[in-house]
């Protein structure tokens, strides 16, 4: 029988397809968005695939940061908000105890966010209005573990940011490469390692 976590892992490629089927609406969505300065704000999984667009929007010139949510709301100060044009808030569940926090102590910043979820009927999310609310399409998470929410999660954020750059990402060969890492015989790669005295897992 297969796990929760596995079997998670294994609708990656089906949460994708999904996703994608969103993509002109969510690049409708971006494209209304202020953009010069962005910080992105999240936790754990969420705070990860921010990391993406981050990068990627860096790179073409655009301010952007990405900071961890509980660590904003405890040490930064209110006056940091300002710089930033828009203020993505990416919270698998939408729930997140932190981002409560965060609407309730900067709720006269709440024209200038964004907020990125896997449930958009979250309490949360109702602050927002629907312009304001990028659903990343995952399905239902059965495991504590966001798999297929971190994988759609660092997608929706790139097409938004691609959305802005005016570049045209091909997610389609990403679909394809995440099938075939998950047909991959992983008892050859843990038969190998068994063989070995010393292993050592870097990660």
């Amino acid at each position: 029988m297969k796990s929760m976590f596995l079997q998670d892992v294994l609708e990656q490629p089906k949460a994708l397809r999904e996703l994608l089927k969103q993509k002109g609406t969510l690049v409708r969505m971006a494209k209304t968005l202020r953009h010069d300065s962005v910080l992105f704000l999240g936790m754990g999984a969420s705070y990860y695939a921010s990391l993406y667009a981050t990068i990627y929007l860096r790179s073409h010139g655009i301010d952007a940061q990405c900071r961890e949510l509980s660590e904003f709301i405890w040490y930064d100060s209110e006056k940091l908000l300002e710089r930033y044009e828009t203020i993505f808030l990416v919270s698998q569940s939408g729930e997140t105890a932190e981002l409560t926090r965060f609407l309730d102590l900067y709720a006269g910043k709440i024209n200038n966010c964004v907020l990125v979820t896997n449930n958009p009927q979250s309490s949360n999310a109702k602050v927002f209005t629907d312009s304001r609310v990028f659903p990343v399409f995952a399905g239902i998470e059965r495991a504590m573990g966001s798999s297929k929410t971190f994988l759609n999660t660092i997608v929706t954020l790139l097409i938004v940011a691609s959305a802005w750059i005016g570049e045209e990402l091909n997610y389609e060969r990403l679909i394809e490469y995440v099938e075939n890492a998950l047909t991959l015989k992983i008892e050859l790669f843990t038969q190998d390692l068994l063989k070995k005295e010393n292993s050592i897992l870097v990660a």
